[in-house]
């Protein structure tokens, strides 16, 4: 069995890796009018010294060793594919601890598709309100006058390199917060992982820490009302105060020009969503999937710690998203959404632990259940139909 699983993440792997190498050596050689991304706008600041991420320093290595975009490209796919291998074990740890150990060795092959399908998820196309991707022409560009950047909550960015591997380490981050706080045993090497993916996840790009940072936080507040497993929060807070010192370079040395770096209250992006009619479709597209889970979970008492801080990182992102802006030279990147479709990502896969752990539950599966696993095969078939538009040469869109 275990021969067996190993052969199927192998394969997984490789495909993610080769198929995602292709497409980002299509963006990184684009014509700028197909395949479309960010990489020729971050290579060119690299080469020039002006890249804010540890990225930067990587491509001028790899593009001065080869004088090729080439080993940028397997890069991206080994993250990407590597990405799916922690998800993987972000799963494991959301299936509830009730369901036998062999049971899940049972279903390793199902778990280990769905990890590596999940780097495909996309929102519910709703037509004609979201995606905004599925509203566009043959090549790509989109057939209406708005848009407002990062429409989609879900759906993973394939144009962008450090998002991409913020979400790795990112990843691996959660992993080793959960193991940390589920273990009563913890060993010196566990909070080192976890400051060392966290550094890795912030010189990528500082999204995660920022909302990642304060969810931890609330919990800490109720670690201390329940007066329990304080002293670990203390340790893992000082960990992530430390961890943001990118974050704090990023402002206070690459962002001093005229002295107008900084952040801002605002709420003319939730204004602008909903005036334009779509917020409401965006928020259905997205958290159908997620409620319908939870309120599986709480019928059957499945809500759990890991599944309350993925509602908490949520929505904690959420509120970032719509209700902060950077201004000054950052102010049109978008940066405060960058966290988003991460943070939605981590709640589909403790979704989806906990549909499993149900899985097993013979009695507690009915037509509600069924349905919701139908709704997450629309959520991944549609990621599969924004890759494939992507892969063909069509502009990003979300």
């Amino acid at each position: 069995m275990k021969n067996r699983c190993r052969f199927l993440e192998s394969i997984l792997w490789l495909w993610v890796t080769y198929i995602t190498s292709y497409l980002t050596y299509k963006m990184t050689t684009s014509d700028g009018v197909t395949f479309a991304s960010d990489y020729l706008v971050h290579i060119k600041y690299s080469l020039a010294g002006k890249g804010y991420s540890l990225l930067s320093l990587i491509i001028i290595l790899l593009y001065r060793i080869s004088n090729s975009t080439l080993p940028i490209a397997v890069l991206i796919g080994v993250i990407v594919s590597t990405t799916g291998v922690a998800i993987r074990k972000v799963l494991l740890y959301s299936i509830d601890v009730r369901v036998d150990k062999e049971v899940v060795n049972k279903n390793y092959n199902i778990i280990t598709f769905l990890s590596f399908a999940l780097l495909f998820i996309s929102s519910l196309y709703i037509p004609e309100k979201t995606p905004f991707y599925l509203l566009t022409d043959e090549i790509g560009n989109l057939v209406r006058l708005e848009h407002t950047y990062i429409q989609s909550y879900l759906t993973q960015p394939w144009h962008n390199s450090t998002y991409i591997a913020m979400r790795l380490f990112a990843m691996i981050s959660i992993v080793v917060y959960i193991r940390i706080i589920r273990n009563v045993d913890i060993k010196i090497i566990d909070f080192i992982a976890f400051f060392v993916s966290l550094v890795l996840s912030n010189m990528f790009k500082p999204n995660f820490i920022v909302a990642f940072a304060p969810s931890v936080f609330i919990f800490f507040i109720v670690a201390m009302i329940q007066k329990k497993d304080i002293k670990k929060y203390i340790i893992l807070l000082a960990i992530i105060v430390l961890s943001m010192c990118p974050l704090i370079y990023q402002y206070k040395v690459l962002y001093t020009a005229d002295n107008d770096s900084g952040i801002v209250l605002t709420f003319s992006v939730i204004k602008e969503l909903i005036n334009g009619g779509y917020f409401k479709w965006m928020v259905l597209a997205t958290y159908l999937f997620p409620t319908l889970v939870s309120i599986l979970c709480i019928h059957e008492g499945l809500f759990d710690y890991i599944f309350g801080f993925a509602w908490v990182f949520e929505v904690v992102t959420f509120i970032q998203k719509h209700f902060l802006l950077e201004n000054g030279m950052r102010m049109l990147d978008g940066n405060w959404g960058w966290n988003m479709m991460f943070a939605s990502l981590v709640l589909y896969v403790v979704c989806i632990g906990k549909l499993l752990s149900l899985r097993e539950m013979e009695d507690k599966q009915n037509n509600f259940y069924n349905l919701t696993w139908g709704i997450l095969a629309i959520h991944i078939i549609y990621g599969f139909m924004y890759f494939g538009m992507i892969l063909r040469g069509g502009a990003y869109a979300i």
